[in-house]
């Protein structure tokens, strides 16, 4: 994922340091999902991509009940929907 701290915190209207970590943490545990999701042969730089993580990130940080949820994913539906291209096919 090319997102780097301080697009993700600009993203997320954060301009102090305190939750650095956090931000981080969360930032990678996005990334590791979407990249579970599309598998190792997607274009990890693609603009959705950079869009679908952020959206995540802002989910994660800021969790919200109204949002509404993709049920095979569990991913807010904008997330689900701009990663679908990128999706691993799997066996049947």
């Amino acid at each position: 994922m090319s997102v780097d701290l301080a697009t993700a915190k600009a993203f997320l209207r954060i301009t102090h340091s305190d939750d650095d970590a956090q931000i981080t943490l969360l930032m990678n545990s996005a990334a590791a999902a979407l990249e579970r999701y599309a598998g190792d042969d997607f274009d990890a730089y693609d603009e959705d991509v950079d869009a679908a993580q952020l959206l995540y990130l802002d989910y994660l940080y800021y969790p919200r009940s109204d949002v509404t949820l993709d049920p095979v994913t569990g991913w807010p539906m904008a997330v689900a929907a701009l990663m679908l291209p990128f999706r691993l096919p799997t066996a049947k």
